[in-house]
C-alpha cells in the first residue's frame, strides 16, 4: 500500500496492490495517449549525482523533442505520473523512502516502473523510473548512461 498527501492541493493519492490507483477517492490512470515528445517528463537528483549526468538525459530528451521539469518533490512528481499529469519521471539516486510508495501507485496506475533495489530497507539508494507503457521504452533509451534500471510491471515495489 502506497500513500502521498499533498497538503497543498489537499490531494491524497493512494494505491494497494492488486487493487488500482486513487486520487482522492477516485480512480486514476496514467496518459496512455501521449508520447515522450507529446508530455511533460520530470528528471531531477540529488547534488551527490553528477551535473554532467543529469545534463546529458536532459539534452537527450531534448534533442529526441521531449521537455522536462524538475519538482522539489519526488514522491509528488511520481503521484504526477500516476494520474497522467507527466509522461514520465527519472531520477538515478533516491532513498527508498521517497519513492516506493508512489512507484506502487503508479504501478497500480497502470504504468511501468523500474525494481528498486530494497536490500537495505528503507535506507536503500537507487535509480527511480516511471513512466508510461506508451513512453517507458523511449525514456529507458535515454537514460541508457545511468546507473542500471530494470523495469518491471508484475513483481511488488
Amino acid at each position: 500500500m502506497g500513500l502521498i498527501f499533498d497538503p497543498c492541493s489537499n490531494e491524497l493519492f493512494s494505491g494497494i496492490q492488486g487493487s488500482g490507483a486513487r486520487l482522492n477517492g477516485q480512480p486514476i490512470a496514467v496518459d496512455t495517449s501521449s508520447t515522450l515528445q507529446q508530455g511533460l517528463t520530470a528528471v531531477s537528483a540529488v547534488t551527490q549525482v553528477a551535473g554532467a549526468e543529469i545534463a546529458g538525459i536532459i539534452e537527450r530528451l531534448h534533442d529526441a523533442g521531449g521537455a522536462y521539469i524538475r519538482l522539489g518533490s519526488a514522491a509528488l512528481t511520481l503521484a504526477y505520473v500516476a494520474v497522467g499529469r507527466l509522461v514520465g519521471y527519472y531520477e538515478p539516486r533516491l532513498h527508498a523512502w521517497d519513492c516506493v510508495a508512489c512507484l506502487l501507485i503508479v504501478e497500480e496506475a497502470g504504468g511501468v516502473v523500474n525494481t528498486f533495489p530494497l536490500e537495505g530497507g528503507a535506507l536503500s539508494l537507487g535509480p527511480a523510473l516511471a513512466a508510461s507503457p506508451a513512453t517507458s521504452a523511449e525514456l529507458q533509451r535515454l537514460i541508457q548512461n545511468s546507473p542500471a534500471c530494470e523495469t518491471r510491471t508484475d513483481s511488488p515495489v
